[in-house]
């Protein structure tokens, strides 16, 4: 991976390891993000899908590998006590601004409106104009079906509802590539499709996911290409209809038929 290749790819990983302790969680795993690619990640709780999404971000630092994003290569070394050194945390933070993330349990501020919440990001860390962003959050919110909710608290918001405004949030901080972990896991049954519309809108447009999830048959609707893991390691990836259609690794026949 060189560190002056062009952007040809939105975001790559190669070959990261992952351990905490004694335990590898992710074993050599490698992805290459074109710009309108939907990736999905699948596989069974424990095989390193969230572990790996993390890492991409860098909320996980790699024990091993190599990131490049928006055609800036990372270098992951530690410092001597064993906290990112300060050119490490200037790239980190200037390649995060590329790098959305929708998490699990929706990580919005419950002191801060709907509003507030969206706003917060591009005010503070993009530092633009307060009457701009303002304008630009609104319309995101219209967008996900949440504006006239903008003035409530994350407390008075289904967990649906919770999820848009992230996805909105998100969305407000122009990222490249938009990093979703399970993104409906926390939803109960009847909310995970508003979640979904929403996110399925946005593969049409064209805009770069990665996303790790449990719904199967959403996946295969909207991927470009999907990856399965299997404790830490790719055991098999390729287009959707492959994978689920045709799945070759006999731990991916077992986990698709577990899923149906």
């Amino acid at each position: 991976m060189s560190v002056n290749a062009p952007a040809e790819f939105a975001l790559e990983a190669d070959d990261l390891h992952k351990s905490f302790g004694n335990i590898e969680v992710l074993k050599g795993v490698s992805l290459a993000a074109k710009k309108h690619d939907v990736i999905t990640i699948i596989g069974a709780s424990g095989s390193g899908k969230s572990t790996f999404l993390r890492c991409l971000n860098l909320l996980e630092t790699p024990t091993s590998g190599r990131l490049r994003v928006h055609g800036e290569a990372l270098d992951l070394s530690l410092a001597a006590d064993g906290r990112h050194d300060k050119a490490l945390q200037q790239q980190i933070e200037r390649t995060r601004a590329h790098l959305g993330m929708v998490f699990q349990q929706f990580n919005l501020w419950t002191h801060m409106t709907v509003l507030e919440n969206v706003m917060l990001g591009p005010c503070t860390v993009l530092k633009r104009d307060k009457v701009q962003v303002e304008e630009k959050a609104k319309a995101l919110l219209e967008r996900v079906g949440m504006l006239e909710k903008c003035h409530m608290y994350p407390d008075q918001l289904s967990g649906g509802q919770k999820q848009r405004v992230a996805i909105a949030r998100a969305l407000a901080m122009d990222p490249d590539v938009i990093l979703l972990d399970e993104p409906t896991s926390a939803l109960d049954p009847e909310l995970v499709s508003e979640v979904l519309l929403v996110i399925r809108e946005l593969a049409l447009e064209g805009r770069t996911m990665i996303m790790v999830t449990h719904e199967m048959r959403f996946a295969c609707d909207v991927s470009s290409h999907v990856i399965f893991l299997h404790q830490g390691q790719i055991e098999e990836q390729g287009p959707p209809e492959q994978l689920f259609h045709n799945p070759q690794s006999e731990h991916l026949q077992r986990f698709l038929s577990s899923q149906y």
